[in-house]
């Protein structure tokens, strides 16, 4: 094995079936050229500099970026191994060319071979003259005054020192106000304006993201699913007024409307009101899919006639349609469809990994299809592009990764411009756990005495005998694959640990001693709930139900599950019970605002949130009890949702979270079975925008832990690269 210090080292090397230039910064597999990012190659070269020797992360984090650089340096360090394994086609757990030193760094394990310079050639530099500029050309640091996490986007590998890199920029458009939540929206396809609609009161504005002005435009609540037109001058709507459904188009200057269609929704569990996925400019019509539904229908704009649409596959509110119309590009799965809108031939399937596939944006010319890879619990988001074929919607070769992305904002729709930019929404959305001591007979704060854990740290479940709270932490589990991790906090001693568990899912949620989960797979039109058990790592079919399920609770016990049926929490949903011995399914609750059930340390109750209200369910008898609601004075009424309650270890108490839009501040309540007195014990007014999520009781009834959610500003960011420019070929093949 050949030694970074060893005399000789030439700067073409050769390991596996790879080699690399380490002058060039090139790799290639069997003389195909592979695409790296570029800290991705100065991190190889580093590590093919000192084959089988420890590579300290500092000394990485020397060679990637400059001194009082600011960055968040692990977690971007982790995402350049991954794009280095995922390329090398190594993995951590079977190692063959990088070895992980936990904590400490990473080691080149494989046989290193130089390749001999050509000694034909008598003007041929001496071997230190090859190492001296071996080393400068993979010391560079590029894109200097640019901050170092944005130029981590670049994907091609650089080439000579005295060759220019092309500009692979992501920059800041614009952020929102600050103390926004639950923002949806979508981006004009100028990329000049965003229309949002308000997540308190559902009014509809318009965001100039070059000024940062904002005006309203729409008075009424909206839903969240709009489009703009293609000349971006109108954007079309739906309107929630007294019942009915209004789809509408606002003129963007002037603010005036016309009517399209009216729906008035029968009061089911499941929508069906109409609502614009796309605004086919071409054939002057607007696409429309049902609420929770697939079926796909086209408004003309001129006769206002509605046509059924064959489709052929489900079409889901987050689809793009082709500048010509005759495509659309749903997401599906771990993947994307390409569908004709005439209804004519097979859909199109691009498939390029496991992880989910989203947001799908044409280019202008129509011959690709830009797509997000959104990773596992949205650790990590990559942009992708897919050749599609114009004339027959087929994919043409395989789909190329473009760049890392920031953590990009789902809720919404990114747009490619015609100036080839590729515009999206970014909101880093990290939950931290606190837990807060109480006398465990009042449930009331002793002393404010408060522990926070990490950013990033969402509480889960205590431990059913001992003050022992197991949390998610998504810095631990985003680069595993097949494992998740649970940190292990005993609030006694301070100590902490790790919990290894399978991985079940994304829908997860589990029995208190952690030797269980239920797992959710799910349509809009039906779910099945699956028993895995932790143990043995075997899963069982339990029940299947015609509605979404946003959440599963199993009893203390294992003999039942209370579930919620319902597209959205916090929205028009029920709470069912399984028996798991019967099979039988009873529904016991429906409401407009429901949050999900959880068990009464006995079994015999639920207890639920239907906004503003806490509420029990019974379980034999199904009677129903509200326990508190927010009724003086009445204007607090408006907005105030209040999250799930949980109940104290001997079921004397209760205690949920709640949203205040009134008086601009989340609560934590607890409420006294015994003489339904309530109070608050926490109030998050410092920051309106930290929402305290679902507190939990330790078994003993003396700590209280919650998750606080995040909502910084919704950024608003553009990425230039040449592969978003038509007619621009891509720098490595």
């Amino acid at each position: 094995m050949t030694k970074g210090g060893d005399n000789g080292f030439s700067s073409k090397v050769r390991f596996g079936d790879f080699e690399a230039d380490l002058r060039t910064g090139e790799l290639y597999r069997r003389r195909k050229r592979i695409k790296l990012a570029e800290q991705s190659v100065r991190i190889l070269a580093l590590l093919l500099e000192n084959p089988g020797e420890l590579v300290t992360r500092e000394e990485m984090r020397a060679r990637l970026w400059p001194e009082q650089t600011y960055v968040d340096f692990d977690r971007s360090l982790n995402n350049v191994i991954l794009d280095l394994r995922r390329a090398l086609r190594d993995s951590p757990r079977r190692a063959r060319f990088i070895e992980t030193l936990p904590k400490r760094g990473y080691r080149f394990i494989a046989d290193v071979e130089r390749v001999e310079p050509d000694t034909g050639n008598s003007d041929a530099p001496d071997q230190a003259e090859v190492v001296s500029r071996a080393r400068r050309a993979l010391s560079l640091v590029g894109l200097i005054g640019l901050p170092a996490a944005l130029i981590w986007g670049a994907t091609v590998a650089f080439g000579p020192a005295d060759q220019a890199d092309p500009l692979h920029a992501q920059e800041l458009v614009g952020a929102l106000p600050s103390g926004l939540a639950h923002v949806w929206g979508a981006i004009s396809p100028d990329g000049q304006q965003l229309a949002r609609r308000d997540g308190d009161d559902g009014r509809l504005f318009i965001e100039d993201l070059s000024t940062g002005e904002s005006r309203l435009l729409v008075d009424d609540p909206v839903l969240r699913t709009m489009v703009w037109s293609p000349d971006g001058s109108e954007i079309a709507v739906v309107r929630a007024r007294e019942g009915d459904h209004l789809l509408e188009v606002i003129d963007v200057a002037s603010g005036e409307s016309r009517l399209l269609l009216i729906s008035s929704p029968a009061p089911t569990v499941i929508p069906e009101y109409r609502v614009p996925v796309a605004w086919d400019g071409v054939g002057n019509r607007l696409l429309l899919v049902r609420w929770a539904g697939d079926r796909v229908e086209a408004l003309s704009l001129e006769t206002l006639d509605l046509e059924p649409l064959d489709i052929g596959a489900r079409v889901t509110r987050a689809a793009d349609l082709s500048p010509d119309g005759r495509f659309l590009a749903s997401p599906s799965g771990p993947g994307v469809d390409i569908l004709r809108t005439d209804g004519g031939g097979e859909p199109a399937r691009i498939r390029a990994f496991d992880e989910r596939a989203t947001l799908p944006v044409w280019s202008p010319d129509g011959t690709s299809v830009f797509f997000m890879r959104q990773f596992r619990n949205n650790s990590k988001v990559e942009l992708w592009s897919a050749s599609i074929d114009r004339d027959t919607g087929s994919l043409i070769g395989e789909p190329s990764l473009v760049a890392p992305l920031a953590t990009v904002r789902f809720a919404i729709q990114p747009v490619v411009t015609e100036n080839g930019e590729y515009v999206w929404a970014h909101q880093d959305s990290w939950n931290s756990a606190r837990v807060m001591e109480v006398e465990p007979r009042t449930g009331q704060p002793v002393d404010d005495v408060v522990t926070d854990l990490p950013r990033g740290t969402h509480a889960e479940i205590w431990s059913p005998t001992e003050p022992t709270l197991f949390a998610f932490d998504r810095t631990l589990n985003w680069q595993l694959s097949g494992l998740e991790l649970l940190r292990r906090y005993d609030m006694e001693t301070g100590r902490e640990g790790i919990v290894q568990l399978p991985r079940v899912g994304d829908r997860r949620w589990y029995s208190k001693d952690l030797t269980k989960a239920l797992t959710v797979d799910r349509s809009d039109r039906q779910s099945t709930v699956y028993l895995f058990d932790l143990v043995n790592e075997e899963r069982t079919e339990l029940f299947s139900y015609d509605s979404r399920i946003s959440s599963a609770r199993l009893s203390d016990d294992s003999g039942s599950v209370a579930f919620r049926g319902g597209a959205i929490l916090g929205e028009q949903g029920s709470v069912g019970v399984v028996d798991l011995a019967t099979g039988s399914v009873r529904m016991l609750y429906e409401g407009a605002k429901v949050e999900n059930p959880n068990w009464s340390p006995n079994g015999s109750e639920l207890a639920i949130a239907d906004r503003p209200c806490v509420k029990i369910v019974r379980v034999e008898s199904e009677e129903v009890e509200t326990l508190a609601c927010y009724a003086e004075p009445p204007e607090q009424d408006a907005g105030v949702r209040t999250m799930s309650p949980h109940w104290s270890p001997d079921g004397s108490m209760l205690v949920w979270g709640a949203l205040n839009p009134a008086l601009r501040r989340h609560e934590i309540w607890i409420l006294d079975r015994s003489t339904g007195t309530h109070n608050v014990i926490w109030t998050g007014e410092e920051d309106y925008k930290t929402e305290a999520g679902q507190p939990m009781w330790s078994p003993d009834g003396r700590f209280i832990a919650y998750t606080l959610v995040d909502n910084p500003p919704v950024e608003i960011w553009k990425l230039r690269h040449p592969m978003l420019t038509p007619g621009t070929p891509s720098v490595s093949d």
